[in-house]
């Protein structure tokens, strides 16, 4: 385990019981609203990060975290090896 990728550890870790997301009653429309420019921003940061890559000579992951989330750095790439 990369002690500098702990922050992405959440992604790859199965859900305790009970610990998934449930959406309710009464969930307010700025809820929603806020979800969806989380969705859009992290689209927007994938797809400039896709450009980027399709010049470079080298294959990997890219992962990367908003600016809101505190997560630094915010993107890291992880090249891939055989």
């Amino acid at each position: 385990s990369a002690p500098n990728l702990e922050a992405y550890h959440a992604l790859w870790a199965e859900p305790a019981p009970d610990d998934e997301l449930r959406p309710t009653r009464g969930c307010s429309t700025p809820t929603f609203h806020g979800s969806a420019a989380d969705l859009m921003a992290t689209t927007a940061t994938l797809i400039t990060l896709l450009g980027i890559q399709m010049r470079h000579p080298v294959s990997g992951t890219h992962l990367c975290a908003q600016p809101h989330t505190g997560t630094a750095p915010a993107h890291r790439f992880i090249p891939y090896s055989e």
